[in-house]
């Protein structure tokens, strides 16, 4: 007779709780990470479809 599975519902984090420790396990460098591969391959898909990012102000020079 094989025997059955252990299971605990003691570990189960449900509602804000369980929000509260997704949120605490997510670091923000594996997350830019995740973003930029997803970014490359886009590009690898499309290319040209993301343009380098040459503007360094915020400021429109219209040479008034």
């Amino acid at each position: 007779m094989p025997t059955p599975k252990p299971t605990s519902k003691a570990g189960v984090l449900k509602g804000k709780d369980a929000i509260d420790a997704y949120q605490k396990s997510i670091r923000p460098e594996a997350v830019a990470k995740a973003n930029l591969d997803a970014k490359k391959a886009l590009e690898a898909k499309y290319p040209g479809m993301f343009l380098p990012e040459v503007r360094t102000s915020t400021h429109i020079n219209r040479g008034n």
